[in-house]
């Protein structure tokens, strides 16, 4: 059955479907349906669906780039992902971010994901932005108090 996914899938990319190229490079990265484990075949089905528009590809793809500490290239990779309103690539862009000390830049990515969907990661990160006072005019406990109990919940 799996071998048969990858089958379909791969027939399915054939006809310009992102998701199905998406899938194969999936499988790929997986070693899924028969395939080996294989980051360079996943990485080229991943930019394939990237280029045809699926976000979710480009996102896939910077996790690869970050797994072999090429920073730059994730970082285009999830600003590709995050313009096309991919939340995770997001919050990734904002930890590279705040990695490179633009703690600033990193906050207020965070801030603009917290008031549209308030996922704990980024609640929690903005709380310790608040605690230590990273990219914040100075710290702030009941800030990031309240932060990490929005986390929480």
């Amino acid at each position: 059955e799996e071998a048969a996914a990858v089958l379909w899938m791969r027939r399915a990319a054939a006809q310009f479907e992102p998701e199905a190229a998406y899938y194969v490079g999936e499988f790929h990265r997986q070693g899924f349906g028969g395939l080996e484990q294989d980051s360079a075949a996943a990485a080229q089905w991943y930019e394939l669906s990237a280029s045809w528009g699926f976000p979710t590809a480009n996102y896939e793809l910077g996790m690869l780039y970050l797994d072999d500490l090429a920073e730059a290239e994730a970082e285009r990779c999830f600003e590709a992902a995050a313009a096309q309103g991919h939340l995770e690539s997001r919050n990734n862009l904002a930890k590279l971010r705040m990695q490179r000390g633009l703690c600033e830049e990193a906050v207020a990515l965070w801030r603009e994901l917290a008031e549209e969907e308030g996922q704990a990661d980024v609640l929690y990160s903005l709380g310790l932005c608040h605690l230590r006072g990273d990219g914040v005019p100075a710290p702030d406990r009941a800030e990031a108090r309240r932060f990490l109990n929005l986390a929480e919940e």
